[in-house]
């Protein structure tokens, strides 16, 4: 039985019965529902107070992709997936793109670079861009880019699979003016390209 029903079931009790003082429905039916009404309350902040401390930003990001991965994956530092899929700022107005944006390894990997500022061709022609591990060597992978649109510029590529599950990316580019230009990502197993 409830607490409520109880409690509803003593009232009635009491309200049926008179005491050997005198005192009977009139004086105890009131003090019954007002405890009922209490613990109402008491029941109902309860309620909501356990719901609002269950309520926490969600991320974007699926709980399998971020269930065994290293802290790092979730760095804020780091381009994550779902601002890869839509544009990466990555420095000035400058934007990056991938497809797949979780990065996996052993497939092709378009990168979609563009620049949203005011400067002219000329001084955002790139001079040497590479893409190096941060948490395993790999070497330094060169990026060749070719022009796409106006300030923009495209690359495909295939990252090497790696012991580590994920592995944590940086983006080198460098600009004929002297702009170096860096962007982190992760590249996740090869199982969570279906997330696209």
């Amino acid at each position: 039985m409830t607490y409520i029903k109880r409690l509803h079931w003593v009232s009635y009790s009491l309200s049926s019965s008179v005491d050997e003082t005198g005192c009977g429905a009139k004086t105890v039916k009131p003090l019954v529902k007002t405890a009922v009404q209490a613990l109402n309350r008491l029941l109902s902040f309860s309620f909501a107070a356990l719901v609002l401390a269950g309520c926490q930003p969600k991320s974007d990001m699926p709980d399998a992709v971020t269930k065994d991965a290293p802290d790092w994956v979730t760095d804020e530092a780091i381009c994550q997936p779902q601002q890869l899929r839509h544009g990466c700022d990555i420095g000035g107005a400058w934007q990056l793109q991938l497809t797949p944006s979780y990065a996996p390894a052993e497939r092709t990997l378009q990168l979609h670079l563009s620049y949203q500022g005011q400067e002219t061709d000329a001084d955002l022609a790139i001079s040497r861009s590479y893409l190096t591990g941060m948490n395993m060597y790999m070497g330094k992978l060169p990026v060749v880019w070719r022009t796409e649109q106006q300030q923009g510029y495209q690359a495909e590529l295939r990252l090497g699979l790696c012991a580590e599950p994920y592995m944590h990316w940086q983006l080198v580019i460098e600009t004929i003016t002297g702009q170096r230009i860096t962007a982190e990502f992760v590249g996740y197993p090869p199982a969570f390209s279906a997330l696209d």
